[in-house]
């Protein structure tokens, strides 16, 4: 799998709301499981399916709601990305990812 990671600060403690956006290549992105990991080490799974559960708004950039984490984590310091494919013989890449985050104190 590929693992990445953004750093967060000056947002409020709580989460309200998160959308997550993946730019990638693959052949079969139907395969791609994807994870993301909060600050406070909360791993909540996306997508078990990308193409199933994402949203892909052009081709190769897909759109995730993490509403998961909504009340619970803290908005600040380091999330990461988790992209496992459950087909090894498979080759790709994330080319990025961003975060939106609402947030309150």
């Amino acid at each position: 799998g590929i693992a990445a990671g953004l750093s967060v600060f000056g947002l409020g403690k709580r989460v309200l709301d998160i959308s997550v956006r993946l730019e990638i290549y693959h052949s079969n992105p139907s395969e791609l499981r994807v994870d993301l990991i909060s600050p406070d080490g909360d791993r909540r799974i996306l997508a078990k399916d990308l193409i199933a559960e994402g949203i892909e708004t052009q081709n190769g950039v897909f759109e995730l709601d993490a509403e998961d984490f909504a009340g619970i984590s803290s908005a600040n310091g380091d999330w990461t990305i988790v992209l496992s494919d459950r087909n090894t013989q498979e080759m790709g890449a994330l080319v990025s990812w961003q975060l939106e985050i609402s947030s309150a104190n």
